[in-house]
């Protein structure tokens, strides 16, 4: 997928924060970097999706492969205008999604009975994606409220 083609990878990592109030929050983290940025009515999460659609404007025109992997805290495509229609746009695929199905989509937050961490890519990716999954809560070499979640990738083929 890279070598024959000398493409380039790029793996990003995403966090989309929640509207939660508080001095230590990241929601209030990004709305005063906005306003220190000359933003006069910040809201972090449009923010985050011109920026992130911007970003990826940006690596398609250079030509590369995507991998998009987030705490998304929300289903993307619940709502107009969300994750799910930056997604959608530049026909980035969910890989569980897309090997899995919903009907095995399991939660991925301990507190919560909903899938809100994904990874997306591009279909070329997608392709030479060999085996997903996530493995129970609490393991692995970190302790976490999320599930991690892996994908195995030929990137020689």
């Amino acid at each position: 997928m890279l070598q024959s083609k000398k493409k380039k990878l790029v793996i990003a990592t995403i966090y989309r924060p929640n509207e939660t109030k508080g001095t230590k929050t990241v929601w209030t983290q990004q709305y005063l970097l906005l306003r220190t940025k000359g933003v006069k009515r910040p809201n972090p999460l449009r923010a985050l999706y011109t920026d992130l659609d911007q970003q990826i404007n940006e690596w398609k025109d250079n030509d590369c492969e995507m991998i998009l992997m987030m705490d998304a805290n929300e289903v993307p495509g619940t709502k107009a205008g969300d994750l799910g229609s930056i997604f959608a746009k530049h026909g980035l695929i969910d890989l569980h999604l897309s090997r899995l199905g919903d009907e095995q989509e399991p939660s991925t937050y301990a507190r919560g009975s909903r899938r809100i961490d994904y990874m997306y890519a591009t279909p070329q990716v997608n392709t030479h994606t060999h085996r997903v999954g996530s493995p129970p809560f609490g393991t692995g070499s970190f302790q976490s409220d999320h599930r991690g979640l892996f994908t195995d990738i030929d990137v020689e083929a």
